[in-house]
């Protein structure tokens, strides 16, 4: 995607190295248009139920409202074997995404602090100076590939590669709480429940084409448990004397 090149040049342009956050987040959703097209409740599994996603942010906020801003790069894969039992093939499908999250932190027990610094530097408790709500709106592309093997009238074996991509939009509601280690880094454990609209996957459909089916379209809902890590070496700079 262009705007995701784009905004990693930004990212590493100018000064952006300094304020700049990794993340990682455990993905657990609900795929239900596909699940029950699937029918694999006889495992105790939801159809690409579990995955991770991985992400890099740059850091900025209001000058004097603690409201901050997080654009974030995106990256995420969650992959599943053998969800047809019904059929005598061998499958495999995997969904990879790439996108933008623009994360805004808001807290409301610190609103007011003008302090342009790490969590660490702040008076007062861990909560009050560091816990924050989370709304994080989003654009993505998601690609996917199904692969399955399947016998011909000679004994042989036929794979067959199905792959398609699309643009989805989602909006996360959620919440977080920033933990200081040093004036240099802060981490952050966050929770944040996110439904994406728009998946489509018709090409689940063809190995069970009797059925009729010619849409799999679905939203996917999510309740995800992240942790990120803020790297902040403009502030010790400006604390040593040293400003931009």
């Amino acid at each position: 995607m262009r705007i995701v090149i784009i905004l990693v040049i930004i990212f590493f342009s100018s000064d952006a190295y300094s304020q700049i956050g990794v993340s990682a987040k455990y993905l657990n959703s609900n795929t239900r248009g596909w699940n029950d097209f699937i029918e694999n409740s006889s495992e105790g599994e939801t159809f690409m139920q579990n995955g991770m996603e991985f992400g890099l942010n740059y850091w900025f906020r209001l000058k004097n409202q603690r409201i901050e801003f997080l654009p974030e790069v995106i990256y995420s894969k969650r992959s599943q074997e053998e969800f047809l039992p019904q059929l005598d093939i061998n499958e495999s499908a995997r969904m990879t995404t790439i996108g933008i999250n623009t994360n805004v932190q808001i807290y409301p027990l610190d609103f007011y602090n003008d302090c342009n610094c790490p969590t660490f530097s702040k008076d007062g408790n861990v909560i009050t100076k560091g816990f924050y709500w989370l709304i994080s709106p989003g654009i993505a592309q998601v690609s996917k590939e199904l692969m399955y093997l399947n016998s011909d009238i000679s004994g042989g074996e036929i794979e067959t590669l199905e792959s398609s991509s699309r643009i989805i939009t989602h909006i996360g509601i959620g919440a977080g709480l920033d933990i200081g280690i040093a004036d240099l880094f802060t981490i952050s454990p966050f929770a944040v429940y996110d439904l994406s609209f728009g998946h489509q996957w018709n090409e689940l459909a063809e190995p069970l084409a009797s059925t009729g089916t010619n849409e799999l379209d679905t939203n996917i809902s999510s309740l995800n448990f992240g942790l990120r890590l803020m790297f902040r070496p403009d502030y010790v700079k400006q604390n040593r004397g040293f400003r931009r």
